[in-house]
C-alpha cells in the first residue's frame, strides 16, 4: 500500500437496507496531469470497495478493472495510450451523459 493511501474497515452491524458491516475501503488519491504538469490537472481517486474497483474525478465515478487501477496509480499522467488518459476520457463521457440527462429532465438515453 502506498504511503498516501487510506484503508478502513467498518464493522458496525447496522440493520440498514444495505449491509455495511465489515466494508473494506481502500482509496488512493491521485494528482492527474499531463506530462508538463500544467494543463488538465485535477484530483482523482482510485478506489477499492470489497474487491471492486472505481475511479472518481471530475464529479463522476466509473467502474474499472484491477489492472486499470494499478496502472493509473503507477502512472497518473495524461498522454497518448496511457491508462490515465483512457480513464479521463471515460469520466468525461460519463459527466457529459449525466449533464444531458439533467438538461432534458432525465429523458436522455
Amino acid at each position: 500500500m502506498s504511503k498516501n493511501a487510506t484503508q478502513t474497515t467498518s464493522c458496525n452491524g447496522s440493520s440498514a437496507l444495505i449491509d455495511t458491516s465489515c466494508l473494506k475501503l481502500h482509496i488512493h488519491p491521485l494528482d492527474i496531469s499531463n506530462l508538463k504538469g500544467v494543463e488538465g490537472r485535477y484530483k482523482a481517486h482510485a478506489i477499492e470497495i470489497d474487491g471492486r474497483y472505481y475511479y472518481s474525478g471530475l464529479g463522476s465515478l466509473i467502474l474499472i478493472s484491477k489492472r486499470e487501477r494499478d496502472a493509473v496509480i503507477q502512472n497518473p499522467k495524461l498522454y497518448y495510450f496511457s491508462t490515465a488518459l483512457k480513464l479521463h476520457n471515460r469520466l468525461t463521457r460519463q459527466a457529459t451523459s449525466i449533464d444531458l440527462q439533467e438538461a432534458d429532465g432525465g429523458q436522455h438515453v
